[in-house]
C-alpha cells in the first residue's frame, strides 16, 4: 500500500484535471480525482497518498479540509499549486499544514521534484511507524513486573538495586530479566534498550520512582547502560 505513489486532487474542470492525470501518469504517479464539494471526511479513508490542492479552484473550505486532513497528516500531505494571482489562498493552506507549493503553470520537473520529497518522507514515515509498532507489540507483550525490570534496566539500575526497590531477591530478577529478554528476542542490553526506546512507552514504570534530578541521572545512565553493552 505505502509503496504506490498517488495523489489526489479536486476535479475543477474535464481539461484541466485530464493534463495534471497525464503528467501525473508520466511520472509513474497514480492521479485519483475527487469531486468538490463538502464532505472533506471522505478523505480520512483513502489510501495513505499525497492530496495536491489547486488554490485557483473556486469554493474549497481550507478551514474545514485541513481540520480533517490533520488527523493524517503524516500519511496524507497537502502540495499547494497556484498562480501568482492565488498567493494569499497558498500563504493560508501553507500556514494550516501544506508542506510544499508548486508554481502554476506546472512542469514536470518541478512536479516531479515536489512529489519525490513527499513520497519520500511518506515511505521513511511508514518506516519508523512500523518499527515503533513492532516495538510496541514486543514491550507491550511483557508482564508488568517484566516492564519493571525493563525500564530499570534502561534507566541505568544494577538488579541489586532493582531487587531492593521492587521488593524482591535478586534470583527474581534475574528470572524476569532472562524472561524479558527472550520475550524482546534480544540478546543483549542494547538490543533492549533500543526497543524500550523505539516503543515510545514511557520511561517510568511502576513501582520505581523516577522524577526531578533522579530522572535525569537515570535517563543518562540508560545511554551508559547501551554504550557498555555495545562494548
Amino acid at each position: 500500500m505505502w509503496e504506490r505513489r498517488i495523489t489526489y486532487h479536486f476535479d475543477s474542470n474535464i481539461d484541466d484535471t485530464a493534463a495534471l492525470a497525464d503528467l501525473l501518469s508520466s511520472l509513474g504517479i497514480v492521479s485519483r480525482p475527487l469531486a468538490l464539494g463538502p464532505g472533506y471526511e471522505r478523505l480520512l479513508e483513502v489510501e495513505p497518498g499525497c492530496l495536491l490542492i489547486d488554490c485557483d479552484i473556486v469554493g474549497i473550505d481550507y478551514d474545514a479540509l485541513f481540520a480533517v486532513v490533520a488527523s493524517r497528516r503524516a500519511e496524507l500531505p497537502v502540495v499547494v499549486m497556484a498562480t501568482e494571482s492565488s498567493l494569499a489562498a497558498v500563504i493560508m493552506a501553507m500556514r494550516r499544514g501544506a508542506c510544499d507549493f508548486i508554481p502554476r503553470p506546472l512542469t514536470q520537473q518541478i512536479l516531479a521534484d515536489s512529489l519525490t520529497r513527499v513520497f519520500d518522507r511518506l515511505r521513511g514515515d511508514r518506516l519508523v511507524h512500523d518499527q515503533q509498532r513492532a516495538a510496541r507489540a514486543r514491550v507491550d507483550s511483557l508482564t508488568d513486573r517484566e516492564q519493571e525490570v525493563l525500564w530499570g534496566l534502561v534507566a541505568g539500575e544494577p538488579n541489586k538495586v532493582l531487587a531492593y526497590q521492587l521488593g524482591v531477591s535478586i534470583r527474581t530478577i534475574e528470572m524476569h530479566r532472562s524472561n524479558m529478554m527472550a520475550k524482546l528476542g534480544v540478546h543483549s542490553l542494547a538490543a533492549a534498550v533500543r526497543i524500550a526506546f523505539t516503543s515510545g512507552r514511557s520511561l517510568e514504570a511502576p513501582g520505581i520512582a523516577v522524577d526531578g534530578d533522579d530522572k535525569h541521572r537515570k535517563t543518562a545512565g540508560a545511554g551508559s547502560a547501551c554504550r557498555m553493552a555495545d562494548g
